[in-house]
């Protein structure tokens, strides 16, 4: 494990290294802020240790520049002066602990090691939804909450915010995680059959026809995942209530079968808004909408978004790559309309034409560079994210010069939803 310490106090941070090497660690040790930030620049570290009071820079701006350059890393800050308002605004920073001198080396290890273990159990079961700020962590929160119990979830969010991630982390963190997880996007079928897709075709349904499970007795004693619910036909409702109230289902030209499955639907589209227009049945939306979570879009924690890319572009890949500060800025202001999928198209994209040392604006796809004009670093007036989806699937197009599928995988978005979208806006 890589360590950087940094304090001003040349004898302690010396004794601290000399303490945490014979523990096992790699460590590079500072006592100046701007020399820190610099290295901070050229390596990965896996938690940094600062002090709070430095002549040079305080560690609150300290832990503000170092952050974005290292988001994966644990931040620790030591003091000789106890301090409630420091203690706050670090904790609001990310920081993990906060150290009164004096403490033993053995205190310091142990806080570093047993973070990392936690890192390491969370990725595990969350099934990389990446994100350490305040709306994600109690969006988990409250993921983990329901997940134990039998209740019906409905996850609300834009397209790309992460639902059926959020979706399977349920199901992994539930009693039924040893079962299966079928996953259906409702909107991607045709709709002549949805019916045989959910509820299975029986021997009797047509001459010729194979008998074959649906997704309901594929997802049996585990978890059915209904994304794009608010897209299921009117006359396919009444069959889902059914399967969802009685725990049973009507298999097309078949008999009814028994099933025993937790339901988590997602959508993009306001329910309520479907019921009052007589386009979704009422009784289901209150099936079906017993514990709500709204996934946040991107644009509302960009304080994750370096975080996000930095996972994406290390997805894989046994290399430290430095982020230009300008990239770091222009990411930070870009709206992502597509959300986390155009973000990791984006890191995949920047990537591949990097020199695998340096992430630089050039690497960026064009329609991100040119975005920067309606998103706010050049263009400070407000615009609405309507013009600001509009802007950003006009610049997809012309990157793709006009072909759509390349164009929904720029944004993050699937080809049918640009398509909307593009009648949507009479683009």
């Amino acid at each position: 494990m890589n360590i950087l310490l940094l304090d001003d106090n040349k004898e302690l941070v010396k004794s601290l290294k000399k303490g945490l090497i014979k523990k096992g660690l790699e460590v590079e040790a500072f006592i100046d802020p701007e020399i820190a930030l610099k290295r901070l620049t050229e390596k990965t570290f896996d938690a940094i240790v600062s002090d709070i009071r430095m002549q040079k820079l305080d560690g609150i701006a300290f832990v503000e520049k170092a952050k974005p350059l290292q988001p994966n890393a644990s931040f620790i800050m030591m003091t000789a002066y106890e301090s409630t308002e420091s203690a706050i605004k670090a904790f609001k920073l990310g920081v993990i602990d906060y150290l009164i001198k004096p403490f033993s080396i053995d205190k310091l290890f142990n806080l570093i090691i047993e973070d990392k273990k936690k890192i390491i159990k969370n990725e595990i079961h969350s099934d990389e939804i990446i994100g350490s700020s305040t709306i994600m962590n109690n969006v988990k929160n409250l993921a983990l909450k329901v997940a134990n119990e039998n209740t019906t979830v409905t996850l609300l969010g834009e397209s790309g915010t992460g639902k059926e991630l959020f979706a399977r982390f349920i199901h992994k963190n539930s009693k039924r995680a040893e079962k299966p997880f079928i996953p259906v996007n409702l909107n991607a079928i045709p709709e002549t059959l949805i019916e045989a897709e959910l509820f299975g075709v029986g021997k009797g349904a047509a001459t010729g026809v194979e008998k074959r499970s649906g997704k309901f007795q594929l997802a049996d004693g585990g978890t059915l995942f209904l994304d794009e619910i608010g897209d299921i036909p009117l006359y396919l409702q009444v069959k889902l209530l059914r399967a969802i109230q009685e725990k049973t289902i009507e298999i097309v030209g078949g008999s009814n079968k028994k099933i025993d499955i937790r339901i988590i639907s997602a959508t993009n589209r306001d329910l309520k808004k479907l019921v009052n227009d007589g386009k979704f049945r009422e009784d289901l939306f209150y099936r079906i909408y017993v514990f709500p979570i709204k996934i946040p879009p991107l644009r509302e924690r960009k304080e994750d978004i370096i975080e996000i890319f930095t996972h994406y572009i290390k997805k894989n890949k046994d290399i430290d790559i430095i982020i230009e500060s300008k990239v770091i800025e222009l990411l930070k202001n870009y709206a992502w309309p597509g959300n986390v999928r155009e973000l990791e198209n984006c890191a995949e994209y920047s990537f591949v034409l990097s020199n695998k040392k340096k992430i630089v604006l050039d690497d960026l796809p064009i329609s991100i560079r040119e975005g920067m004009n309606f998103s706010g670093i050049e263009n400070k007036s407000p615009t609405s994210l309507q013009d600001m989806e509009i802007k950003a699937i006009i610049n997809a197009l012309n990157t793709t010069r006009g072909n759509k599928s390349r164009a929904a995988r720029l944004l993050g978005i699937t080809r049918r939803t640009l398509i909307y979208r593009i009648e949507k806006y009479k683009l």
